[in-house]
């Protein structure tokens, strides 16, 4: 049997640190920790405010919208964040370019853990409209905005309707307004309930009509004047649907030729004596059926061209006004009176007679041509008015619809106002101006023009007098023309 052996003694010697400099271990281990954190600590909590001073900023204003810039830099509508460097700096407060304020504020410049707690500061403009020039401003852009959003119906994800009214009641609420002031208000409001085409926006004027109420900044027969028209709109957008409107009624005025002379061409035509009539015909009280609701109307004695104003004819006005040849055509699209389909695909020639109606022109391009005839015809020509247009539809007898672009004159009527193309007239497109009553228009340039008639693409069953068509002001369409109608 072996025997154990017996394990050797092991003896650890400890370590000692020696003194550095004369200083004790424990001294300058400390020292050495000490500098350690204050090193880190100088990294993570001072560096980055050193190097990267300044503030989260907010830019508030009591008119909204304001567009904010700093030192020349956009930075977006107030109210508005961004980190601004320690500093002077300049910022401007611009409402569509109309009216403002613009003054120096400084950032100061904060250092201790500005990544983790980021200093913040406020900026405040108190400008608020002072003149009725400045009221008219704020309204005009508030009306404009809302035309434009009208012709969506359905705000989803993608297009999120923007407040427009309540912002602008805010902003005019503040302000010191005369008398004139306030009349603007009421008349620009009561102007922006007939651009209302949903929910959305209906909720919208509500806010306002409240916000204005609550300051005080209309009369008592205003504000009940309007709360009956909201509630009148909110019956659109009910479950429940009910007929409305005139109902549509033949007409018998008899057509008496007439002509226009020009220097290089005639135009036949066909003479109304006008009068009273119904424009529209029912309709649901739902929108958009409401858009084509019969109304009673009147109309003055006009002459209306026989056929659309042709290929041919739009060549000798390009003769005559170059500036609307397609050559031109990014001046035109630069200065808002045409779009990117201007004369696409067609080529009007003085040479080759083409008796095909003129398409893909806009209404300006339209206006213009008639400016052009009036010039040279002494007749004040113009584009038909929807009610010129309808009145004109309702006394053809037996009209036929043109199912192509080639047409035949009609002797004894106008010619293709059914079919054939859709035809601009000279009438904004109110949503609701029918429903709630025409008034003043306060659009200086509107944005969407009533078109009449369909085009040989349409189903004939469904386009009749009271069909009401929408086209841009700027749009060209293949599947859109014009004729003109004089006065004398």
């Amino acid at each position: 049997m072996k025997k154990k052996q017996r394990s050797a003694n092991i003896q650890v010697e400890p370590v000692k640190l020696k003194p550095v400099l004369g200083l004790h271990p424990g001294v300058y281990v400390t020292v050495v920790v000490v500098l350690c954190v204050a090193v880190v600590l100088f990294i993570v909590g001072f560096l980055p405010g050193i190097l990267n001073g300044g503030k989260r900023v907010t830019f508030t204003s009591s008119s909204e919208p304001m567009a904010v810039t700093v030192d020349g830099r956009y930075l977006g509508k107030a109210p508005v964040t961004a980190f601004i460097e320690s500093g002077n700096h300049t910022v401007e407060f611009n409402y569509i370019g109309e009216f403002g304020e613009s003054f120096d504020f400084s950032v100061s410049h904060p250092v201790f853990f500005t990544w983790l707690f980021p200093r913040r500061q406020t900026v405040a403009s108190a400008y608020t409209p002072s003149s009725n020039s400045e009221v008219r401003a704020v309204l005009s852009h508030m009306l404009n905005e809302v035309s434009a959003w009208s012709a969506i119906i359905d705000f989803n994800e993608t297009y999120h309707y923007p407040p427009l009214m309540r912002e602008a009641a805010a902003t005019l609420a503040v302000s010191k307004l005369d008398d004139e002031g306030r009349m603007l208000i009421e008349q620009y409001l009561d102007a922006s309930l007939r651009y209302i085409t949903g929910k959305v926006m209906l909720d919208d004027a509500r806010e306002a009509l409240e916000t204005l109420r609550s300051h005080a900044m209309l009369s008592a027969d205003a504000s009940r004047d309007f709360e009956q028209k909201l509630v009148s709109i909110s019956m659109l957008f009910d479950e429940e649907s009910k007929s409305i409107g005139l109902a549509s009624k033949a007409l018998a005025d008899p057509a008496v030729s007439d002509h226009l002379n020009a220097d290089r061409f005639s135009i036949d035509a066909f003479r109304y004596q006008g009068g009273p009539f119904v424009l529209g015909d029912t309709a649901y009280d739902d929108y958009p059926s409401v858009v084509r609701m019969g109304i009673q109307a009147e109309t003055e004695a006009f002459s209306i061209s026989q056929q659309e104003i042709s290929e041919y004819q739009w060549a000798l006005f390009l003769e005559e006004r170059p500036f609307w040849a397609k050559e031109n055509i990014d001046r035109l699209i630069e200065e808002g009176l045409v779009d990117d389909n201007y004369l696409a695909g067609i080529y009007p020639s003085s040479v080759i007679v083409s008796n095909k109606p003129i398409r893909n022109i806009s209404y300006h391009a339209a206006k213009a041509f008639c400016e052009w005839l009036t010039q040279i015809s002494g007749a004040q020509v113009s584009l038909p008015t929807e009610i010129q247009w309808e009145y004109a539809a309702l006394n053809l007898q037996n009209p036929s619809y043109a199912s192509s672009l080639s047409t035949l004159p009609d002797k004894t009527q106008p010619s293709a106002m059914f079919g054939s193309v859709w035809e601009l007239t000279a009438t904004p497109f109110v949503p609701l101006g029918r429903y709630l009553g025409e008034t003043k228009n306060l659009i200086t340039r509107p944005l969407s023009y009533v078109v009449k008639g369909g085009s040989y693409l349409n189903d004939p069953n469904f386009t009749t007098a009271a069909v009401v068509g929408v086209q841009d002001g700027t749009t060209c369409s293949e599947t859109t023309g014009f004729r003109i109608v004089w006065t004398r």
